[in-house]
């Protein structure tokens, strides 16, 4: 008898409504960022852009999403964390990551995702219900230092879009509950002169698998996505896998306490 072959799971798409409701935001968060206004090179302190991406959904772009999904289905993520929600874009993909990772066991699924924007945190929680993942989702608002603060549970994967400045005081309130092997992805390290944000987060990732009062025997590997090369001296190698070919200039990757590849 030939046997059954291994279960598989589609790692860039989502089934219906998701899916649908998925590209349709993304089709309006793209044509948001084509404005004349533009969000390139942005001066994030600039109170005036901030009033302008007040209504935008300012997404995590298409591939990043499906970055993120494949990096959850295949280290069996869980429990996510989601800093920078947003309206909730990327949101349905980590949760419907964590539903398909639990396999039934709803009660272990849960994204906890943070937005400081009100309105957009609401629409967030709208568009998780249309699609039928509001059961895997809570969407806080405010201040990610005021909403992550005494998080309970352990944490197996992090998302961060966020302002790459505060990417350093996000790892560092969430470093004690990464579980060993957890992955951090961070966006926008390129943007705003994120070189020193950069180098800050890596050094974060590096204090945290140093110093045991953050947390214990984590962040030991560093991966490269796409033309974002980490610094060697935030890991003992930098992993070079097929994730190197795909067009994520912006994203940056850390696996906590593990040499192995993500």
């Amino acid at each position: 008898m030939i046997p059954a072959p291994p279960k598989q799971f589609p790692p860039f798409a989502l089934g219906d409504p998701a899916g649908a409701v998925a590209a349709r935001l993304h089709e309006l968060s793209e044509r948001q960022e084509r404005s004349p206004v533009g969000l390139r090179s942005p001066d994030w302190s600039d109170p005036a852009l901030r009033r302008f991406l007040g209504d935008k959904l300012v997404a995590l772009e298409r591939d990043k999403c499906r970055l993120c999904y494949l990096l959850c289905r295949s280290s069996r993520a869980t429990r996510i964390v989601e800093v920078g929600t947003s309206f909730g874009v990327s949101t349905i993909y980590l949760a419907a990551a964590a539903r398909d990772n639990a396999e039934g066991r709803t009660n272990e699924a849960l994204v906890i995702a943070t937005e400081i924007d009100p309105a957009k945190a609401a629409a967030a929680r709208a568009n998780l219900e249309q699609v039928g993942l509001e059961r895997f989702a809570e969407v806080r608002d405010g201040d990610f230092r005021q909403t992550l603060r005494g998080l309970a549970g352990p944490v197996d994967f992090v998302l961060l879009d966020i302002w790459a400045p505060l990417a350093g005081p996000a790892i560092e309130l969430l470093a004690p509950h990464l579980l060993l092997g957890a992955i951090v992805a961070c966006d926008n390290v390129r943007d705003c002169g994120a070189s020193t944000a950069t180098i800050s987060f890596l050094s974060m990732i590096q204090q945290t698998a140093l110093n045991p009062s953050l947390s214990r025997r984590r962040a030991a590997s560093v991966c490269r996505c796409g033309a974002e090369l980490c610094r060697r001296s935030a890991a003992p190698r930098v992993n070079r896998t097929c994730l190197d070919r795909l067009p994520l200039s912006q994203v940056l990757a850390a696996r906590c306490g593990s040499t192995q590849e993500v």
